[in-house]
């Protein structure tokens, strides 16, 4: 199972052709001229936009040949899910003077129920990681975006690419709180664990759980999509202990 920063190779998988140039940037994007020193993965990570949406944005072929003074559109894709609230004055949070905080939890109650999706006839397989640590990977993919703060921005998870329509599992045994939409994120599982810790799953195709839902680690929950907005099909994955985000690359098995 791959769990590298993703390289060439895989974005170039995920490029597939390539339109005659670029669209000019549209309202809310943001234009950076490339700088000595830059390369597109430095670029993606000071923006927190995942690779290959920013190489797809602009039409990159060979993410080695980044031409100083070339301008590159940033796209609006800004992965940083609802979660549960943080106050600016609680010490432990990820705050800064300009920051306001973690999003907050969608509001709670009932929801639209989710289609389930249609499958080939056999049951979604359980993860084959199931057992084997307290957090499991929730899909079998490539880290695209990390945890962090970054110039303009913040991410309070990661992102890891997937095709669309695979599965997305659950981390650890617990309890979907929600199960539906929410404006610019698609299709959205939250769960709550032992501990207070709620872990977030984001841009999903279908969501296979309803609200109320006991679930055990490993089990499908999701198929990953590219809902809400997302330019590539992937996973937006949040760890929060006791509402306060926390990097799940320090939670998850190497």
């Amino acid at each position: 199972m791959k769990r590298l920063l993703v390289q060439g190779v895989f974005v170039s998988i995920l490029l597939g052709s390539c339109r005659a140039g670029p669209r000019p940037a549209e309202t809310g994007e943001e234009v950076y001229v490339v700088k000595p020193g830059d390369s597109l993965s430095t670029i993606a990570d000071r923006y927190h936009t995942p690779l290959s949406a920013l190489a797809r944005r602009n039409d990159v072929e060979d993410l080695n040949q980044l031409e100083v003074g070339r301008s590159l559109v940033i796209p609006r894709v800004r992965f940083a899910a609802p979660s549960v609230g943080v106050s600016n004055d609680d010490p432990s949070a990820l705050d800064a003077p300009d920051d306001p905080g973690p999003l907050p939890l969608p509001k709670l109650g009932p929801q639209v129920e989710q289609p389930i999706a249609a499958g080939p006839g056999e049951p979604l397989p359980s993860s084959p990681d199931r057992g084997k640590s307290p957090f499991i990977w929730p899909v079998d993919g490539v880290v695209v975006g990390l945890f962090g703060r970054y110039e303009t921005t913040r991410n309070d998870g990661i992102e890891i690419g997937a095709p669309a329509g695979t599965v997305v599992w659950a981390a650890a045994d617990g309890r979907v709180v929600f199960s539906g939409t929410q404006a610019g994120y698609g299709s959205l599982v939250i769960l709550l664990h032992e501990g207070d810790v709620v872990t977030l799953y984001a841009h999903n195709r279908d969501n296979l759980v309803k609200e109320g839902e006991t679930v055990y680690q490993g089990q499908p929950i999701a198929l990953v999509g590219d809902s809400g907005g997302a330019s590539s099909p992937g996973l937006h994955f949040e760890l929060r202990e006791k509402k306060t985000p926390v990097n799940p690359l320090t939670r998850l098995p190497r």
